[in-house]
């Protein structure tokens, strides 16, 4: 899960990093720059059990509703992730940033049973509202999220001591805090009464019910006191910060608990902010499920300044390349480099702007709708008034005090395993038939050439309009079916591999690929044939030594 998620990050940095630089108001017949689609990191999810266990997979009968999905999704993507970082990592690093600690203690209402306790520990924390609905007073976020951290719900269980059946009281209790606050809305996609109401209720005139401060206090007595931060119509007046905590006392016996669990713990309070809000908007339709997902995020001032300085080299690099006595094939060179320098200018004023700018080093709201991305406020990702609009994730993050050091977060260094490149095939379990020692490898300033064959996974779809014109209403799309790489210096052949896609072949393009049916079936194919993931791998493989000893790769298609 970690290399295909690193990969998807890596492509739309990059789209980031070339978008400003490449041509979009020339004529051109080219390859443009496009958003990217994730369908490897799909076809990938669909062959991972926990996926599909977990039903968070289109086409399943068995999947989650829609308006909910991502709350599946994100747990799902929590745990994969932190189960293989532990494997690399101590203390595991998801979870040392985003678990919260739980106490559940069981006592019987007649005092006649042992009282009975276990821990738990979760990555997300699902909201619940379930008695508020008996008041008809006005119900805060503070209270709804006071409850999911320390609250008690009453159960049935066997009691040994008086051979019956009888009514306890569990109490759930949060003995840590995260730096991560991920909040499972669990109310999208239902009706008014189960938490929807709550989100679309506002304070006065101009403020929403979710917070965009809160604070989380782990209290003396063994309860939790949630705050959050009432702004007020006015700007100019203070900040108003409400407080909620539990409703009834803790009895001692189940505080003391709390404390000897609490006690190896250093931080007992943090201050959040909000980071991440992501939405069902409902389309017009009558369908219950029919919408869509839309995720309002915060940009840091820090990761602007990133992108920024990744434009600017990229502009200068284009700027001084002599077009004339390049080979390369580009569809930049049809600009003159005084636009990639005048462009270069624009993006130093904005990063120079970004330094002095003395706004909140919170940074900038964006507002991701499918493939349209653009700027947004926190004012949007709050309101949830509105009737198309219903929660689904909510993320705060803990920010310090200016009184307290910045803690350091755990790191990770990750390096691909030679063992990779010796893959054994789908077939028959045989090794590769080039197998390379690792000490013969390519090594800094060699060149290697690659190639790659293709087979249709899926065909295009495309109708005339009554001009004539075409449209496509869905593009073909390809899966990789064979990789090779030579080492130029040696002229050995590192790699020549058949891959197995992971979706059904549609076309295996033999009149350019070569590849007939047989050379990609996992039983009788006479080639060394591997997954589509082992092969991710060894281009990986090769491609981190390449930035460690900066080999030169020379690409052919």
């Amino acid at each position: 899960m970690i290399p295909e998620l690193g990969f998807l990050f890596h492509q739309m940095e990059s789209l980031s990093r070339i978008a400003y630089s490449h041509p979009t108001h020339l004529a051109y017949t080219g390859p443009r720059v496009r958003a990217w689609v994730p369908s490897n990191f799909l076809s990938f999810l669909a062959s991972v059990p926990e996926a599909v266990q977990l039903q968070i997979l289109d086409g399943s009968p068995a999947a989650v509703d829609l308006p909910r999905r991502p709350e599946a999704f994100y747990l799902f993507l929590l745990y994969q992730i932190d189960k293989e970082l532990s494997k690399i990592s101590k203390p595991k690093l998801l979870d040392s940033t985003h678990g919260t600690d739980f106490l559940m203690v069981n006592d019987f209402v007649s005092g006649s049973g042992a009282t009975s306790h276990s821990t738990a520990r979760a990555l997300t924390i699902s909201l619940a509202y379930s008695g508020f609905q008996e008041t008809n007073r006005y119900v805060r976020f503070s209270q709804i999220l006071q409850k999911a951290l320390c609250g008690k719900t009453n159960l049935r269980s066997y009691n040994k001591k008086s051979g019956s059946h009888e009514t306890i009281v569990q109490r759930k209790v949060a003995t840590s805090l995260p730096r991560t606050l991920s909040l499972s809305c669990a109310c999208a996609g239902r009706k008014e009464e189960d938490g929807l109401t709550y989100w679309r209720s506002t304070v006065g005139t101009e403020d929403h019910w979710l917070p965009e401060m809160i604070e989380v206090e782990l209290s003396e007595d063994g309860g939790v006191i949630v705050r959050e931060c009432q702004r007020e119509s006015q700007q100019e007046q203070p900040e108003k910060w409400i407080s909620c905590s539990t409703s009834s006392p803790i009895p001692p016996s189940v505080s003391k608990l709390v404390q000897e669990k609490r006690c190896l713990q250093k931080n007992h309070k943090y201050r959040y902010q909000l980071d991440a809000v992501l939405s069902f908007i409902r389309d017009d339709s009558d369908m219950a499920d029919s919408g869509h997902h839309v995720l309002h995020i915060r940009v840091s001032n820090a990761y602007t300044q990133f992108l920024l300085s990744e434009q600017l080299k990229e502009l200068d690099r284009l700027a001084e390349t002599d077009w004339v006595k390049s080979a390369m094939f580009a569809p930049e060179k049809t600009l003159n480099p005084d636009v990639y320098r005048k462009r270069a200018q624009r993006v130093k004023e904005a990063l120079n702007n970004l330094q002095k700018s003395e706004s909140s080093s919170a940074g900038s709201w964006i507002l991701a709708n499918g493939h349209s991305v653009q700027e947004s406020a926190i004012e949007d990702a709050r309101a949830f008034h509105v009737s198309f609009k219903e929660p689904c994730l909510v993320v705060y993050r803990a920010i310090q005090e200016h009184d307290h050091k910045p803690e350091q977060l755990p790191t990770v260094k990750a390096e691909m395993p030679p063992s990779v490149m010796v893959t054994r095939s789908i077939t028959d379990g045989r090794p590769p038939k080039y197998a390379v020692d690792s000490d013969s490898l390519p090594g800094k300033g060699d060149i290697i050439a690659f190639d790659a064959e293709f087979v249709s996974v899926q065909e295009e779809d495309s109708s005339l309009t009554k001009a004539g014109s075409k449209v496509t209403n869905r593009e073909v799309r390809h899966a990789v079916a064979r990789i090779s790489v030579i080492d130029c210096k040696s002229r050995k052949v590192i790699i020549d591999d058949h891959v197995l896609p992971q979706e059904r072949v549609v076309d295996y393009l033999t009149r350019f690929s070569g590849i007939v049916a047989k050379d990609l079936d996992p039983v009788q194919s006479p080639h060394h044939l591997i997954s589509t993931r082992s092969a991710y791998l060894k281009l990986r493989f090769l491609m981190e030594r390449y930035v460690v000893g900066r080999v030169r790769a020379d690409f052919a298609y």
